[in-house]
């Protein structure tokens, strides 16, 4: 079973916003053993795990000071079973994507905010799970979310259905997105036109001569 934003028991997205609100703390105050401490220890265990944790530190505190992270969507899944599998559901959104990742108990908590109004927008997905009782971050991202104002995903489509040489500038900075996944685990569901389009853009076979 998997439940969306207000359909979330409401303990449990309290549960969850007081941690997000930590994990945003921590990294305003720049604190890597802070978030560490928070995470799952199958990742505490990963080496060199807080100089990953650095490295997203330093990118959201050098490029986006103040950044107003705003809740974008949140889901809460249930699944049966022992030990570790995947765990799978589509978001139903508007902009409907699929999440698909490994969970090791049976419950799982993604939890994603966005920025706005900065020339590269970004998705930070956080994801929780039960260890011990006790939620604990599976999963740390910051991922691409939008490009001066423009949705990666809705930017394709634009370019797809207008193809002139005003859009070429937003042409070379949407080859920037090899892929559109957000996150590791995020997928966006895409028609079979856009698919090839976006095959045709990331791997050259359209060149700014084409836009007329």
């Amino acid at each position: 079973m998997t439940y969306k934003n207000d359909d979330i028991d409401s303990k449990i997205r309290n549960e969850i916003e007081l941690l997000n609100k930590k994990v945003f703390e921590c990294i305003s105050q720049n604190s890597i053993d802070g978030l560490f401490n928070m995470l799952h220890s199958e990742f505490r265990n990963i080496d060199n795990y807080k100089s990953r944790l650095s490295s997203i530190f330093n990118y959201l505190n050098s490029n986006y000071t103040d950044p107003q992270l705003k809740k974008y969507n949140e889901f809460y899944t249930i699944s049966s079973g022992e030990g570790e599998r995947n765990v799978s559901f589509f978001s139903f959104t508007k902009d409907n994507f699929f999440i698909s990742l490994k969970a090791w108990s049976s419950e799982v908590y993604v939890s994603l905010y966005e920025t706005k109004n900065f020339p590269r927008d970004i998705l930070v997905s956080l994801v929780y799970e039960k260890e011990t009782d006790r939620w604990k971050i599976r999963n740390f991202h910051i991922g691409d979310r939008r490009i001066f104002g423009n949705l990666i995903l809705n930017g394709y489509k634009k370019l797809k259905n207008k193809r002139n040489k005003k859009n070429c500038l937003l042409y070379s900075k949407f080859l920037q997105f090899k892929h559109l996944k957000p996150a590791p685990f995020i997928e966006y569901v895409l028609d079979d036109s856009t698919k090839e389009f976006i095959e045709g853009t990331t791997n050259g076979s359209f060149s700014s001569g084409s836009f007329r």
